[in-house]
């Protein structure tokens, strides 16, 4: 397992796949929790709970969240992608 916590790419996957289903709200709730426990998994569920919180139409959340990645993850492999989010919003 620690081979998977060093890798940016699985890192990513496994936040992102709380998404799946559609429920947003719990997703916001799973992320909230992985945030509050700091582990190295924090910036990449930042990621995934602004986009939680875009499907919920909670904008100023979902913008607060990717600015606080960005400034976490500045030159991570989904940081360009964040950039390009925050500036749709």
């Amino acid at each position: 397992m620690s081979g998977l916590q060093n890798s940016s790419r699985s890192r990513y996957c496994c936040t992102c796949s709380l998404n799946v289903g559609g429920n947003y709200r719990k997703s916001a709730a799973l992320f909230k929790g992985i945030i509050q426990r700091k582990s190295i998994y924090s910036p990449d569920a930042l990621l995934g709970r602004a986009k939680s919180y875009i499907e919920l139409g909670q904008m100023g959340k979902a913008k607060a969240d990717l600015q606080e990645y960005i400034r976490l993850s500045e030159k991570g492999p989904q940081t360009d992608d964040a950039r390009d989010l925050l500036k749709r919003l």
